[in-house]
């Protein structure tokens, strides 16, 4: 658990230690959103390499192709540093970051210059609008979109309710969806456990790229997710009933 910490922590502080450089690079050059990622990326990949070197985490090669082009992805979410490892390895990707991490670990100011969409933490009709037309924006720019459909991190050995919301934007925005099927073998810090309870042995993640999938017809967005839902329960043996009404 110290060692956890450390590594963690120290991300963190590296972090902290690049924003005012990336502020300044920001003001001086101009927003360069594509140079920012990059930058970003590379403290990722830095960050993932000393959890590796802790054994906190290990990544397997993946299984499928990353589709060329704009996408909608979609994945289940089992541990809390499966983003990272999506961050690392997916070029000109974009996500919705929740609104906590905007102020929590004191990053915002980062994650905002590598692009990402902060959720508002309000659910109200204009707020929901105002996400989404960000997301449509870089979905034009020629950006993958990352939602996780469950809404949080998943339970333990199990699958949330896949919520409509990836479908509708991908319907939108005219663009196709990419299921993500992420496997991680213990799960690291899932979203029933507490912060305090890592895992023993070292956390296996692997990512799975399924084929991409048209964008849905509309009105259909709902029994899409249910369905996609189901096909996820399928491949990671997941036990459990999902409607598709």
């Amino acid at each position: 658990m110290l060692l956890m910490f450390l590594v963690f922590g120290g991300g963190i502080l590296f972090g902290h230690m690049l924003t005012p450089y990336l502020l300044l690079r920001d003001r001086l050059a101009g927003h360069d959103r594509q140079w920012n990622q990059r930058f970003y990326r590379g403290y990722v990949v830095l960050w993932l390499w000393l959890m590796e070197k802790g054994r906190l985490l290990k990544a397997l090669p993946h299984k499928g192709k990353l589709m060329d082009g704009p996408c909608v992805l979609i994945a289940n979410h089992p541990g809390l540093f499966d983003i990272l490892i999506m961050i690392r390895d997916v070029p000109k990707m974009s996500l919705i970051a929740k609104h906590s991490l905007r102020t929590g670990l004191g990053m915002g100011y980062l994650f905002r210059l590598a692009g990402w969409v902060f959720a508002t933490g309000r659910s109200d009709a204009s707020m929901v609008l105002d996400t989404t037309n960000k997301a449509l924006e870089q979905l034009k720019d020629g950006y993958k979109f990352m939602l996780f459909p469950e809404g949080t991190r998943s339970p333990k050995h199990g699958l949330n309710r896949f919520r409509a919301g990836a479908f509708k934007l991908a319907r939108t925005a005219h663009v196709p969806v990419q299921p993500v099927v992420i496997r991680n073998t213990p799960p690291f810090l899932p979203h029933e456990d507490r912060w305090f309870y890592p895992p023993y042995d070292i956390s296996i993640v692997q990512l799975e790229f399924l084929d991409p999938l048209p964008p849905p017809i509309e009105k259909e967005e709902r029994r899409t997710a249910a369905e996609m839902e189901g096909r996820f329960r399928s491949t990671l043996n997941i036990k459990g009933e999902f409607e598709t009404k």
